[in-house]
């Protein structure tokens, strides 16, 4: 766009999605720090690069609608006074600059024919913080909490009263910006009421934060449609606040469950949507209710009610007695963590800790092709420790057509790739002493400065499996990236290909 320089290191790489990529920049003129989000192209592609060009100017269309003042709203539901002093540059991701073709319309830019979407650059998400006070054992404080649920819950609630919801509200998607926490990740917001077809690729959600009818709307075949009403958003505001008390999400152990148990990422994935589009009460740990009862009223007396239609409106949450009471008064412990509280204003997360930004780099596996080995393994978690059982997850995995090794990921609810194959020539295979008995550990150097080495521990169920493993990551990592793997009748681990 010839107006600011993008940084190309390790360090200045923010996140990468299958569609987008964000990288750390500044503004040539003014010096400002700024985030730059990337659009691929996708040349093989015309359907999808159709869906990347929708996503980059719905975007644009949400930001810029999202900083304009309030409008009247129809829905007197969805409004409480408190929303009317708000100023949106508080709640919302402010958009910097955008790529435009010659009339000024939002499009690929003309000279290097890429999209481009210029905003505020921020520092974490508040799943960075929360892991961080995980992986410190540092409870949130209960005046915390409610401060926190506060700041969620009215960002969401203007959010609705602009006619919009977000449909993929979760801990990553709200993020701190120079000590206030904001809404991104809008452009697979939809208008209120507007129906969204089962084959809509543009529209993204997450499995552990989707309310129960949008499970039902997944798994009932009669229903090829759902109509997009702000009490989706509610539920998942509800799933988000819990874990400011539990610290992770409350549904994943139900998620690995199923996934422990189920013969397929497909099988668990139906059977977790299944038994959460039949839930009548929502099920809470009871950490919940001991840590705050008021808290926990609110949880199942407003956001967690299962019957949408008796479920409150976030703008009916924000009177609820929890948020209410002490709302004059700071809690002591809060003030030295950096809390602050304002009735007209979304209070910030901590100023005051170092929080480091956990950064995804998993791309989508998009491949047409028969991939080339299918099986299942048990991988460990990302810094899960190998001597803890809870740590290991069944996978569905595969080597792709080209090379790849793939998995299915629960969370994002989509094929990625593990370790691209260009990326497993000269990798070591070893043995590993783990919970589980037949585990092995993947490493290899990664010589791209942009990407972290791999480092992966996985295990199979019999000697016999793990030797079958084993065998064919050793072929993997010998055979050069532009040659292909013949021999494709032996499964990746057990005696049936999946």
């Amino acid at each position: 766009m010839g107006k600011y320089k993008m940084g190309m290191t390790k360090q200045d790489l923010m996140g990468e999605g299958t569609s987008s990529i964000c990288r750390k920049g500044v503004c040539l003129e003014t010096n400002q720090e700024v985030a730059i989000k990337v659009y691929k192209a996708l040349k093989d592609s015309h359907k999808g690069e159709d869906v990347r060009l929708q996503k980059f100017r719905r975007q644009i269309s949400v930001l810029k609608m999202l900083q304009e003042p309030f409008d009247t709203v129809s829905d007197e539901t969805l409004w409480h006074p408190q929303l009317a002093a708000t100023k949106p540059s508080k709640l919302f991701m402010t958009l910097l600059d955008y790529s435009t073709d010659s009339s000024g319309n939002p499009a690929p830019d003309p000279i290097d024919g890429v999209m481009y979407v210029v905003t505020e650059l921020a520092q974490y998400s508040l799943k960075d913080y929360l892991a961080l006070r995980r992986d410190q054992g540092k409870s949130l404080s209960r005046g915390a909490v409610k401060n926190i649920s506060k700041a969620i819950i009215s960002v969401v609630a203007v959010l609705l009263t602009k006619g919009l919801v977000h449909l993929d509200l979760k801990p990553e998607n709200l993020m701190m910006f120079n000590g206030r926490l904001k809404l991104i990740d809008v452009d697979g917001c939809v208008p209120s009421g507007s129906e969204v077809s089962i084959q809509d690729s543009s529209i993204s959600f997450s499995p552990c934060y989707c309310a129960p009818e949008w499970a039902r709307f997944l798994i009932e075949e009669s229903e090829s449609k759902i109509n997009v009403r702000p009490h989706l958003d509610v539920w998942s505001v509800g799933m988000t606040v819990c874990e400011l008390a539990t610290l992770d999400a409350v549904l994943k152990p139900m998620y690995a469950n199923f996934l422990r148990n189920g013969h397929s990422h497909k099988e668990a994935g139906f059977l977790f949507m299944d038994w959460l589009g039949s839930i009548a009460k929502a099920p809470l740990p009871k950490s919940i209710e001991r840590f705050d009862d008021g808290f926990h009223k609110m949880l199942v007396n407003g956001l967690l009610v299962c019957d949408q239609h008796k479920r409150k409106t976030l703008a009916q949450c924000l009177s609820d007695p929890y948020l209410e009471s002490d709302s004059h008064r700071v809690a002591s412990s809060d003030r030295v963590s950096g809390i602050e509280h304002s009735n007209s204003e979304a209070p910030p997360l901590p100023m005051n800790e170092k929080v480091d930004r956990t950064t995804r780099n998993r791309i989508e596996d998009t491949s047409s092709k028969a991939p080339l080995y299918k099986g299942t393994l048990w991988k460990l978690n990302t810094d899960g420790n190998p001597q803890d059982p809870t740590h290991w997850l069944k996978r569905d995995m595969w080597v792709a057509f080209n090379g790849s090794l793939c998995y299915f990921s629960i969370k994002e609810n989509k094929r990625l790739v593990l370790v691209d194959g260009s990326k497993l020539s000269g990798a070591k295979v070893t043995k590993m002493s783990a919970a589980r008995e037949h585990a092995f550990r993947l490493e290899c150097v990664n010589h791209d400065e942009h990407e972290k080495d791999v480092n992966i521990g996985f295990s199979a169920e019999s000697p016999e499996e793990s030797a079958t493993s084993v065998q064919l990551v050793h072929l993997l990592v010998r055979i050069p990236p532009s040659k292909e793997v013949r021999s494709r009748e032996k499964p990746f681990v057990g005696s049936q290909p999946r």
